[in-house]
């Protein structure tokens, strides 16, 4: 993959250089094999990538799953991918307002204008998430399939503004996400068919940087779906 864009900078958001060109290549590795007939299944893969602002990372994954009986499957997975920095965090600039130096240094205001900016940092390196999964489905005599998972992804090298007025990007957060999902369908009839789910979050964010995200999804989501 070979990338290429031109960026029309404003007067507070922009980049710097105004134009880049990136390559990224990917290569897939995936294995499932049987390891009781009809009832445990196991799956190794691995993802390679090279990405021209960050390099070399792999993304390997495994996933068991056990099969007691015919309407039910049991599964564990752990995976570790990665997110490499994005254009605006490797080469942007967000001006959020500006101030007199000589206002805030002395209370006196001295004409020197200061901006209130968060930029980038070409030296940031991916963020890395261990994620963790356990599930249960269950097939029901008739239409009904219900679904039931826990989660807890661990988050490391995790990108985010500085808390300083000046701050750059970096890559010395961390934090986690945990929670648990509940899913069912059923094909009521023929031309009908149903589609719900919930879903409880929290999340976590540690480190010197602005925990924002913290507040950045719904801790409780509900759906209903008809068809």
């Amino acid at each position: 993959l070979w990338t290429r864009d031109r960026v029309d900078n404003g007067p507070v958001l922009f980049v710097d250089p105004d134009r880049r060109a990136w390559s990224q290549a990917n290569v897939f590795v995936q294995n499932t094999t049987t390891l009781v007939p009809d009832r445990w299944f196991l799956m190794l893969g691995s993802k390679f990538t090279w990405h021209g602002f960050a390099g070399y990372a792999a993304q390997p994954n495994l996933r068991l799953w056990w099969t007691p009986t015919s309407d039910q499957t049991l599964w564990f997975s752990v995976s570790r991918p990665v997110r490499f920095p994005s254009r605006f965090e490797e080469d942007g600039r967000l001006v959020l307002s500006y101030f007199d130096l000589g206002a805030v240094a002395t209370v006196t205001p001295n004409g020197v204008i200061v901006p209130v900016q968060v930029t980038g940092d070409e030296n940031l390196r991916p963020e890395k998430l261990t994620a963790w999964e356990l599930g249960h489905r269950i097939q029901f005599d008739g239409p009904w399939v219900f679904e039931t998972s826990l989660f807890y992804n661990d988050y490391t090298r995790l990108i985010e503004p500085n808390p300083a007025i000046f701050g750059a990007f970096t890559d010395e957060g961390s934090g986690a996400t945990w929670g648990a999902e509940v899913n069912f369908s059923g094909q009521v009839t023929a031309r009908w068919r149903l589609e719900g789910a919930y879903s409880w979050l929290k999340i976590r964010i540690d480190g010197p940087v602005l925990p924002f995200e913290e507040q950045g999804s719904p801790q409780h989501l509900a759906q209903l779906r008809s068809y």
